[in-house]
């Protein structure tokens, strides 16, 4: 008898929709696909029979799902979205609060990941990170990326070239907020001379800090000659945005923090150049496969660009599946690795 999987998000879905949450969505999928039954979590419900709990994410407002479906039984695999953003001595006080019996974020957070039967880690970097920070057992971590939906690989150019008449640009696919750093992308792209093209809405906050910043930016892209901004973004459905992608000759990602990047694995699976920010969550991934730059200088930025630049559009990453890139996956693939992390959860 198949699996019985029950999917937990990070947060609903109505209230943002994004990255995390196209992964969640995909693997739902494939692994229907793959003729296992899934449910997606529902608090409402009275009782809960399942054969796995898998939860997206190891924050603190899951803290409780994790620990009673632990203490019931059910095996739990956390896929544990944990993007190292504090200094190591900021972690290392972390231990010392947890040491002394004091609840802290961090110390709620270790405890969900310790209660889990399997974790999923993104990158070896973040394998590395759960070890380090929140000593985690490693033989219970496994490393699995997202994956691609098939479109990407196909994507041509002409959809997109005959709506917003771009072809042969710089693009950045995201949500418009300051940790993904499109002032300094700005920047960086006017020093070079090369059109840039955004693609995504601003972030949905009240915080004035975020407000403040997306006001920034739209200022800048109204005085410019070389940059456009599509801020009503692109459904991830819509052909356009794959369209989009095979139009770009590069896509740029200059992230503060970032784990992984679903929009870089699509971006390459399209044919574009990557440039992204110089991370070791992102260089575990991409290796020598990417250009890389200081999130923070302008001018580091602008070097990697025109340097990504001078490899003609589709040369480096079109030749998905002969010969694709390592960390370069369809969601089939990925369902695969997934299985076998389900096999261990209830096997142990």
């Amino acid at each position: 008898m198949a699996l019985h999987i029950t999917i937990v998000p990070h947060v609903p879905l109505s209230l943002g929709f994004g990255g995390l949450e196209i992964q969640q969505e995909r693997t739902i999928t494939a692994l229907q696909d793959r003729g296992l039954q899934v449910s997606r979590f529902d608090p409402w419900a009275r009782t809960l029979q399942t054969d796995i709990l898998h939860v997206f994410g190891s924050s603190h407002h899951q803290a409780e799902i994790v620990f009673r479906a632990a203490a019931r039984g059910i095996p739990v695999v956390i896929t544990s979205m944990f993007v190292r953003t504090h200094s190591t001595r900021s972690y290392a006080l972390g231990k010392m609060a947890d040491q002394l019996g004091l609840r802290t974020l961090y110390s709620v957070r270790r405890k969900i990941l310790q209660a889990a039967t399997r974790i999923i880690a993104i990158s070896d970097a973040e394998r590395d990170d759960l070890v380090e920070v929140f000593d985690v057992d490693e033989g219970k971590i496994d490393v699995i990326g997202n994956g691609v939906d098939d479109q990407f690989f196909t994507a041509t150019a002409d959809a997109f070239r005959d709506r917003y008449h771009q072809d042969d640009m710089v693009l950045c696919v995201a949500s418009v907020e300051p940790n993904k750093n499109q002032l300094t992308l700005i920047d960086a792209v006017e020093r070079t001379g090369l059109p840039l093209v955004l693609i995504g809405p601003p972030k949905d906050t009240v915080v004035d800090d975020v407000t403040a910043y997306v006001d920034a930016v739209r200022k800048r892209v109204a005085t410019s000659q070389q940059i456009t901004w599509i801020d009503n973004g692109l459904d991830h459905d819509d052909p356009l945005l794959a369209s989009a992608f095979a139009a770009a000759r590069l896509h740029v990602l200059p992230s503060r923090a970032e784990a992984q990047g679903i929009v870089n694995l699509e971006a390459a699976a399209a044919g574009a150049s990557l440039v992204m920010s110089d991370l070791d969550t992102l260089r575990s991934t991409f290796g020598d496969d990417a250009w890389y730059a200081d999130p923070a200088s302008p001018q580091q930025l602008a070097e990697a660009i025109k340097s990504a630049w001078a490899v003609p559009r589709g040369e480096r990453y079109r030749h998905y599946p002969d010969h694709k890139p390592s960390w370069l996956h369809s969601w089939r693939d990925v369902t695969l690795l997934l299985e076998s992390t389900y096999g261990r959860a209830v096997r142990k």
